[in-house]
């Protein structure tokens, strides 16, 4: 199984990327995950002020997919996380979704045992690892995007459902697609209230499907997970990303079932939950997310 060393990594989701490895659709494959400040506060000693602002937010990659084009879709499973024994959290004045209120600064490191993150003796917050930043090259004409800003490409999405066992749908904006991870959470509430989760090192295990000539009528990533599908969105405030986020889902909606746009807005307000996923980077994240019950991934897929 091939390993992506972690000293490989973006820090822009571009148009034009040079792969460092080539993979095939159907191959499993080992990326080397450094946590949103590139190990840069596990000094000793280290604050936020102490880090070069221009490290963060690595993505180890990108990895070319042999014969991915523009225009196919890009299928990749998280397959398992492995997570290192502790991480870092924060919170820092005049950041966060209460950033405009007056509060100290404080930093903690985290250990991760027995499938906690031991908060104190008292406290053990229940892990959930996921991954932060995941995505593929812009487009043309989609320009370039620093791996803290999320779009259309994927990018710093900080959504819960990116996790083991998820499948992320990304359309493929350049060929050879070019995918890039990392950012690893062990674990995070939606919306990422403080601006920073449990940031932290880890092994991300992905498998690649290429589903050709799929990817032309999908603008955003979609993710299958825990029995649904969440089509996720960024805009530059909640109220963009959130309208967004409910347009395309009910657009996917109303092409998969083949029903008016009536009748799928109506099913939206009896089935789908209009979700956050981070409320702290330049751009907003919503999620719709549906049931497959209702919307099945074969009826999604057969419809673009």
């Amino acid at each position: 199984m091939k390993r992506i060393s972690g000293d490989k990594v973006i820090y822009e989701f571009t148009e034009n990327l040079t792969p460092v490895e080539t993979v095939k659709s159907g191959e499993t494959v080992i990326f080397e995950a450094n946590d949103c400040f590139y190990q840069q506060l596990r000094k000793d000693g280290a604050t936020i002020e102490d880090i070069n602002m221009a490290h963060v937010n690595p993505a180890t990659g990108p990895v070319e997919i042999e014969g991915a084009e523009v225009g196919d879709l890009l299928a990749v499973t998280i397959e398992q996380i492995d997570l290192d024994d502790f991480g870092t959290a924060l919170c820092e004045p005049g950041h966060g979704v209460l950033g405009s209120l007056e509060f100290q600064r404080a930093q903690r490191d985290i250990h991760i045992e027995g499938g906690y993150a031991i908060f104190s003796d008292e406290i053990k917050i229940p892990l959930n690892p996921m991954v932060g930043v995941i995505g593929v090259a812009s487009k043309a004409g989609n320009g370039s995007w620093q791996n803290a800003i999320p779009w259309k490409h994927g990018g710093n999405m900080d959504s819960t459902v990116v996790k083991e066992g998820s499948t992320i749908y990304f359309p493929v904006g350049q060929d050879g697609a070019m995918f890039a991870l990392g950012d690893c959470h062990a674990c995070m509430g939606d919306g990422e209230m403080s601006f920073a989760a449990l940031e932290i090192k880890g092994d991300v295990t992905v498998s690649f499907e290429l589903i050709k000539n799929k990817g032309r009528d999908v603008e955003w990533p979609f993710v299958v997970h825990d029995g649904k599908i969440s089509f996720i969105v960024s805009d530059k405030t909640s109220d963009e990303a959130s309208l967004k986020a409910a347009e395309v889902a009910i657009n996917h909606i109303a092409k998969a079932l083949n029903i008016s746009f009536e009748e799928a807005y109506i099913i939206g307000s009896l089935a789908m939950d209009l979700e956050v996923s981070q409320l702290v980077n330049p751009m907003k994240t919503y999620r719709s997310t549906i049931s497959k019950e209702v919307l099945s991934l074969d009826k999604l897929l057969n419809s673009l």
